[in-house]
């Protein structure tokens, strides 16, 4: 493992790991929430992609474990390309991404099988514990800990992408109803149907913004 670090790994090298993990992660709960608003047509409160969804968490579990195959098999390609390297395979392992795939399995058996399975890993995790130097204990719950703040920090960018999508998705119904509203005079019509078009991402030379563009339009 000195060796590991010596050709490879370091702070920087672990945070670039964590870039497709977090990646594949945010893509499968933004792809989740945007199924439980638009095809089952519940709230947005209720398509919050929290742990309470079974089915959630289970795709979570399918994407990491597909990355960490794909990840392993490169890893084995690499190590056999320069005569079975060890250390070439174990540099080239997305630890974080192995890391977060065991955390997600090891969480859905505990809610799965409930407090026994809890109880036998808090039991293995403090075997582990008074076996360990006391270095390796601080480093163990130091790593617990950053895993910790990994996944509180995954839940606030959730958050934060669920409230724009929100104050996205109620601009553009503001602009659709002022654009058709019968009750409404011409001239705000247009204004907001342009403003429509905008929002939409049409292209501008294709957007009529006035009464001479529109009689250019159609004469």
């Amino acid at each position: 493992m000195i060796t590991v670090f010596e050709q490879g790994y370091d702070l920087r090298f672990g945070a670039a790991m964590a870039i497709p993990v977090l990646l594949e992660e945010l893509m499968i709960r933004v792809l989740w929430m945007l199924r439980q608003k638009l095809l089952r047509k519940k709230s947005w409160k209720e398509s919050l992609p929290t742990a309470a969804h079974a089915d959630l968490r289970i795709m979570l579990i399918v994407g990491n474990a597909t990355l960490c195959a794909v990840d392993g098999i490169d890893a084995a390609a690499h190590g056999l390309a320069e005569g079975g390297n060890m250390v070439s395979f174990i540099c080239h392992l997305n630890l974080i991404g192995w890391a977060r795939l065991i955390m997600l399995v090891l969480k859905e058996l505990s809610i799965r099988l409930g407090p026994v399975v809890k109880k036998a890993l808090a039991q293995f995790a403090q075997s582990i514990l008074e076996i360990a130097a006391p270095a390796e204990q601080k480093q163990i719950l130091d790593f617990e800990n950053r895993m910790a703040a990994y996944d509180q920090y995954l839940q606030g960018l959730y958050l934060e992408f669920v409230k724009q999508v929100e104050m996205e998705y109620q601009q553009l119904f503001l602009e659709i109803h002022a654009a058709f509203d019968g009750n409404a005079d011409e001239f705000g019509r247009f204004e907001h149907s342009v403003k429509l078009a905008e929002h939409c991402g049409v292209e501008d030379h294709k957007i009529i913004r006035n009464q001479s563009q529109l009689n250019d339009l159609f004469l």
